[in-house]
């Protein structure tokens, strides 16, 4: 029995050390060797490198734990009064003037206090009668409520993009397909796509890190820094020219992000207002 349990003590520590030291050479090996470690798992090696869907739980968990303790917020909305704020339905069209929003990534809580005239403006909005239904009403009440906490949406937006992510990985391969189909099977741009996604998970966390330090820039610098490995492994994963590989990774990430995540967290948004609406107004009762 003693002799049992050593061996089993043996096997988790060696477990729990091999893939503490395999996470760092692989992640290593994706940013200094672009293409080597997807070129491995294509093969059949399976000593030398994290697995794909391991290293992408990994370096998934680490950003939004990251996200957790530093309070670094994924996404916020700042609303910025540039004239006399209103906010007004018609049949056809939400209109407003006297503000504009930005998103702000990977920043820290904003903390100013919001614009009182913002507020009232959507505050009367969301209970306009003439001209609006009950879904227009809903999207004003949640914009008043991103105007007076920009980061509220993160409240479900982190468990959204978690999982929406099973879903845009393939998409990611699809997207890959036409562009490098010659001698490709599917399974191999999703091995990519696997891959690169937890790339994007380590920018992301590097560019929070940045941003913590209060140095600036860090999702902008996150996203330079994907492009830049993209176009690098493009080329030695597919054995592309370096043209083809440039112009190709612009074409898949403009579409992925515009085509697909834009419809997507649009999708998002509707959801939150729906959850303001009545089951009645949706026909459910």
């Amino acid at each position: 029995m003693a002799r049992k349990l050593k061996d089993l003590g043996v096997e988790v520590i060696d477990s729990v050390f091999s893939y503490s030291s395999a996470v760092p050479r692989t992640a290593w090996t994706l940013i200094h060797e672009p293409g080597a470690v997807p070129d491995a798992q294509r093969a059949g090696d399976k000593t030398r490198f994290l697995p794909p869907v391991r290293l992408y739980l990994t370096a998934s968990l680490l950003f939004f734990l990251f996200l957790g303790l530093s309070g670094i917020q994924l996404v916020q909305v700042e609303f910025v009064r540039t004239g006399t704020p209103w906010v007004r339905s018609t049949s056809t069209q939400w209109q407003g003037g006297g503000f504009r929003f930005q998103f702000v990534a990977l920043e820290r809580r904003l903390e100013q206090p919001p614009d009182p005239a913002i507020l009232a403006a959507f505050d009367a909005a969301s209970r306009q009668q003439s001209g609006a239904d009950e879904f227009d009403r809903a999207v004003m009440g949640v914009m008043r409520d991103t105007a007076k906490d920009p980061s509220v949406l993160n409240r479900s937006l982190n468990n959204w993009v978690s999982r929406a992510l099973w879903l845009m990985m393939p998409l990611y391969a699809l997207l890959l397909w036409p562009l490098f189909a010659k001698g490709r099977l599917l399974s191999e741009h999703l091995i990519f796509a696997l891959f690169a996604h937890s790339i994007m998970f380590l920018m992301l966390t590097l560019g929070a890190l940045w941003n913590l330090l209060g140095v600036g820039y860090g999702f902008i610098l996150a996203l330079i820094g994907y492009q830049i490995w993209l176009t690098r492994s493009l080329k030695a994963y597919y054995g592309s020219r370096w043209s083809d590989a440039v112009a190709k990774g612009w074409i898949h990430s403009v579409t992925y992000v515009v085509f697909l995540w834009g419809p997507l967290l649009f999708t998002f948004f509707l959801f939150e207002v729906g959850q303001h609406t009545s089951a009645a107004f949706w026909g459910l009762e």
